[in-house]
């Protein structure tokens, strides 16, 4: 019973006159770590918000109705401090197994940095709102800040999957949740002279070189959905080269590429590649006349609807030295970049915990580094350089992240949470340590009923798997199912090993499914039918017993790149399903449905084989599938599911959750804890009336014979629940707490009960566990009570018995079971047992209107400068300074917050200063046909019309002559010409909107003008066929130049 002892704590296991009872007390988990801070308590400040008040103003929008004031500058942003959110010493650092979604605990911040910009005030007229207001001059502060905080007590696997700045997902890396698909150029079909070649800037550190000139690159691709789609190059050139693009074999489409800056810089361009049917398809890259640029990868997407707001998402990440498309509505493109699984880089032997090195396309783009907690991690060079290499901690056995140069918004540091996988899903793995950090070790566990089980649920698609045909078999037994392992020769040693009659091709697509059961094993591809050693294997999983590099017994699991075996990317235990793939030319590993290892080899060598190693006597897999001829399905994907641990708790606590999620028991049979599901089938003994009344003798007094065999009672039913509600952490909801519920119909109850788990899952099992529970407390509502002889020792709690009554058999799953040692006799307790109580599913809820969140990339900005006369006096200060109206929005794919306003200074310097800042979109549209000219600007032209195509989702509205000759800012327009700037202004009557096409939000056709307006008559037949079109209203920002910036 020492086991149990150490579990429960030794107060919870109390010898009573002769009866050994059993119950939970008070045994910790060992204490938690504490959170140390880089400086001093008293530096360390507790709130990110902003204590100084801001006062707050409109401006320019009531010019017409109000008397000239003397104007009030606003200071927007401005504060006497930046507070960082640290909660001190001794906090407690979250422990998750699984998948969770927590917070960091700041540890460290630098100094925020003041970035003011100043904005000439200006005020307004009725044509752009409402009533006049004094000129307001304005400045914006923006502030930029480095922090870091710990956020996981241990190693963390699988990395960080998503990252949110308050309720904004910044980050998003979960495959099966981003719109578009990546291809690597190297796996595509090369042909005349095109050919892979080493790049280390480039995905996997190759790219494709020797397009053009005759060279090709053909790269199968595959749409999910009919849609029309758009393609990003990744590329690279040392001068302005073309692409001539060819989709499933149809005419050429060429692209110019301007150069990237040479062969170890990366550009992107976009563009649209039409519509695509469901299925597989070709796009060939070449140029027949001229060398062409040479190809990294391409990703594909849908194209972005027409007059819609974009909901595609993608991964929020860029590559700041990338130089993004010259197609300035595909921001997807630069937003888009991959945040490699466990700090790999590509290099497929990192393992887990390492460093994840990712720039957001948001908030400043700041750098973030995600520390994973491996036992050699290093100190963060940003600590280091603010406070020293002595004085800061490299966190090791500890997850942190650093955050470096993020943009405050409105002063505040944005709440950061993070959706992190552990890597540790598999129920087995998870109970065996939650048992070592009480002491208990694996040796003392039996876990194989939990085989198989695990937090959330797992998707894998069927495809088209077979049974191997096994090859080159050595010193190994192949049985059924696929299921082979090493039988004969040398142990501890990898001399016996096996390959697939059937190969994979070069650019097809194959995958390798088995389950586990003994290792150590290596399974993956091997680049010979007949390997004799591991450095013939390419890309494998290990699934070893001991943990690299520390040696240490584990179940590891790791992975081995055909050179090098990584450290650990996670663990496993018998039943887990993996997968081992090549998927688009990317080489993938799956347990359990979840990505956990990803990257693309240095040498691509085909045909490749499917492989087995084994290196102890009795390994290898159970069970074993291999797709070879590209129809491998879709690829696995697991909903979140997880345990978390947030405070200081008993290991009995934490295991009574899993156990009460998954229905099983942990009893100690012949000195061992073994694990034991409720749901188990069939009988472990039966027990006949004759074998009961089993009798105890005290010294001196006569027998008391038990009244009856076996005592059998119900609960009064009024007793039972009329409503179970299970409160746990919902992925379907963002991890908010959700509830599933269920509520007695009928019967007279009252009874409510409610259980709170920590635990991630998904609605459905959520659901089906509340009904469980609910039907679990009426079945178990009738309770026996029996004692026999010593004849039945070996029946402990959680045996399922047969009760042979002379009236009656019951099937009863034992509870309790107390043994009188000096008498030999045993009473035990039980509950009435079904097993199809256990095998429940349901369709669980969540609340109405819930949208799942995408990581909304910035969209690029649309600027015009209109170099034309004032259009209201006080715009121009003293009349000394010239003037400028800067109007900007946002344009085509993603979300626009808001831009800067730069001008190089000095002009020719390469250096540019911030001029102003716009969080309010102007509405800037293009014309569709050039506006003709008129002989005589000072009539009405009622002839001619203009199409507008308008970035924004804009509102025309129509007026009447008399209107517009009321007020000269009504409906007015600012048409530029893009090349010369010239700008014409005129006002319009009528508006009559049409159908927006892609990148454009809103169309409208006006007519009915007055020309020349502001004195731009000169102007009139001076417009191009795609004109910048402004409407003038309040969101146009009026910036005075000093001669100087003028070149005066």
């Amino acid at each position: 019973m020492a086991h149990l002892k150490r579990l429960y704590g030794t107060r919870g296991c109390r010898l009573l006159g002769g009866w050994l009872l059993f119950s939970c007390a008070d045994c910790f988990l060992p204490r938690p770590q504490n959170v140390y801070l880089c400086a001093p308590a008293a530096a360390i400040l507790i709130s990110m918000a902003i204590s100084a008040a801001i006062t707050a103003a409109s401006i320019g929008l009531e010019y017409l109705l109000a008397k000239k004031q003397k104007g009030q500058n606003v200071d927007r942003g401005k504060v006497d401090d930046i507070r960082a959110s640290v909660p001190g010493y001794g906090e407690f650092i979250p422990k998750i197994w699984g998948i969770a979604r927590v917070a960091p605990i700041w540890i460290w911040e630098s100094p925020a940095v003041d970035h003011p910009v100043t904005t000439p005030g200006h005020s307004g007229g009725k044509g752009f709102g409402g009533k006049p207001t004094a000129a307001v001059t304005e400045t914006t502060h923006v502030y930029l800040k480095s922090v870091a905080g710990v956020f996981h007590d241990g190693i963390i696997y699988g990395g960080v999957r998503r990252m949110w700045f308050d309720a904004d997902l910044v980050l998003n890396r979960v495959p099966t949740q981003l719109s578009s698909q990546k291809y690597e150029a190297e796996f595509g079909v090369l042909a005349g002279g095109a050919a892979a070649a080493t790049q280390a800037q480039c995905s996997g550190k190759r790219k494709v070189t020797g397009i053009g000139n005759g060279g090709t690159c053909t790269i199968s691709v595959n749409a999910a959905t009919v849609d029309s789609y758009e393609m990003a190059m990744h590329y690279t050139s040392s001068a302005d080269l073309t692409f001539n693009v060819s989709v499933d074999g149809g005419g050429d489409i060429p692209i110019v590429c301007t150069s990237s800056g040479g062969p170890t810089i990366i550009a992107i361009e976009a563009l649209d590649i039409g519509a695509l049917t469901i299925g597989d398809h070709t796009i060939a890259f070449s140029n027949a006349a001229a060398a062409a640029p040479d190809l990294d990868y391409i990703d594909i997407v849908p194209a972005h609807p027409a007059g819609a707001i974009d909901t595609r998402s993608f991964t929020g990440l860029i590559a700041p030295a990338k130089s993004p498309p010259t197609n300035q509505n595909k921001a997807w493109a630069f937003n888009n970049e991959n945040a490699e699984p466990n700090g790999s880089g590509g290099g497929g032997a990192g393992g887990g915990g390492g460093v994840q090195g990712i720039n957001l396309g948001k908030y400043g783009q700041p750098s973030i580094r995600i520390y994973g907690g491996k036992p050699d991690q290093v100190a963060d060079s940003a600590l280091v350089a603010q406070e020293g290499a002595t004085k800061v901690s490299a966190y090791r056995q500890m997850a942190y992240i650093v955050i470096e140069g993020i943009e405050l918004q409105n002063g505040r540091m944005p709440n950061v949470t993070m959706e992190v996988d552990q890597g540790v899903h598999s129920l087995p793995a998870i109970v065996a340590d939650i048992y070592a950090m009480v002491g208990i070790t694996a040796v003392q566990l039996n876990l194989t009923a939990l085989d198989g089980l695990q937090l959330g649920t797992t998707t894998i698609a069927a495809g088209t798997y077979v049974v191997p045909t096994y090859q080159n078999v050595t010193n190994a037994t192949v049985g059924t199912g696929g299921a082979i392992s090493k039988t004969s020769g040398a142990t501890h040693t990898w001399n016996a090993h096996a390959t697939s009659t059937a190969s994979v091709a070069s650019a097809i697509d194959g995958a390798v499914r088995f389950t586990a059961s003994t290792a150590p094993v290596l399974i993956g591809f091997s680049t010979t039918a007949a390997p004799t050693v591991t450095t013939d294997v390419t890309f494998a999983v290990l699934l070893n017993t001991t943990s690299s590099p520390s040696l240490e017994t584990k179940n590891a699991v790791q992975v081995w790149n055909g050179t090098a075996q990584s450290t650990d990317i996670g663990l496993w235990a018998p039943g887990d399903d993996f997968q081992v793939e090549i998927r688009n030319g990317r080489f993938r590993l799956y347990q359990n449905g979840s990505e956990i290892q990803s990257f693309i080899p240095s040498v691509a060598v085909f045909p490749l084989y499917p492989v087995v190693f084994m290196y102890d006597t009795n390994a290898g897999p159970s069970a074993l599938t291999i797709s070879t001829a590209g129809a491998t399905g879709d690829a696995p994907s697991s909903d979140a599911g997880g345990l978390l641990l947030s405070s200081r708790r008993t290991a009995a606590d934490l295991l009574a959750e899993l156990q009460t999620r998954f229905q099983f028991d942990m009893v100690e049979v012949d000195g061992v804890v073994k694990a034991i599901l409720r749901s188990g089938t069939g009988s472990d003994i039966t027990i006949p009336y004759t074998d009961m009344r089993a009798v105890i003798v005290q010294p001196g007094s006569l027998p008391e014979i038990p009244a009856f065999d076996c005592e059998v009672r119900d609960i009064d039913p009024y007793l039972l629940p009329e409503r179970v509600d299970v409160n746990y952490l919902d992925p379907g909801m963002d991890y908010h707490n959700n509830v599933q519920s269920e509520v007695n119909i009928g019967t007279a109850r009252q009874d409510q009960q409610s259980v709170s788990l920590s635990i991630v899952d998904q609605a459905s099992n959520m659901k089906a566990l509340a009904q469980t529970l609910f039907h679990k407390a009426e079945m178990e509502g009738r309770a026996f009570a029996w004692m026999t002889s010593y004849k039945y020792m070996h029946v402990h709690p959680a045996s399922i018995a047969t009760l042979t009554l002379s009236s009656a058999t019951h099937t009863v799953r034992v509870v309790q079971a107390k043994y009188n040692l000096p008498a030999g006799v045993i009473e035990f307790q039980g509950v009435r047992h079904a097993p199809s109580l256990y095998s429940t599913t349901a369709t669980g809820s969540i609340s109405d209107g819930f949208e799942p969140p995408i990581a909304a990339h910035p969209a690029n900005t649309k600027g015009v400068i209109i170099d034309g006369p004032l259009l209201r006096a006080e715009d121009g200060g003293d009349g000394t300074q010239p003037i400028v109206y800067i109007a900007m929005c946002g344009r085509g794919s993603g979300a626009w917050n808001g831009a800067f306003f730069e001008m190089e200074f000095p002009r020719g310097s390469g250096n540019y200063q911030l001029i102003t800042s716009s969080a309010q979109a102007s509405q800037i549209g293009v014309s569709s046909g050039a506006l003709a000219t008129v002989s005589d600007p000072s009539v009405w032209d009622r002839t001619n019309t203009l199409v507008i195509n308008f970035y924004t989702a804009s509102t025309l509205g129509s007026v009447t002559e008399a209107e517009l000759l009321a007020n000269g800012e009504l409906n007015l327009l600012a048409v530029v010409n893009p090349s010369t700037n010239d700008v014409e202004y005129i006002q319009f009557v009528t508006a009559s909107a049409g159908a927006a096409t892609t990148p454009y939000l809103a169309q409208y056709t006006v007519s009915t003008f007055l020309r020349g307006r502001f004195g731009t008559d000169s102007n009139v037949a001076l417009h191009t066929a795609a004109d910048d079109v402004v409407l003038i209203d309040s969101t146009i920002r009026p910036r005075r130049m000093n001669l100087g910036d003028i070149g005066l």
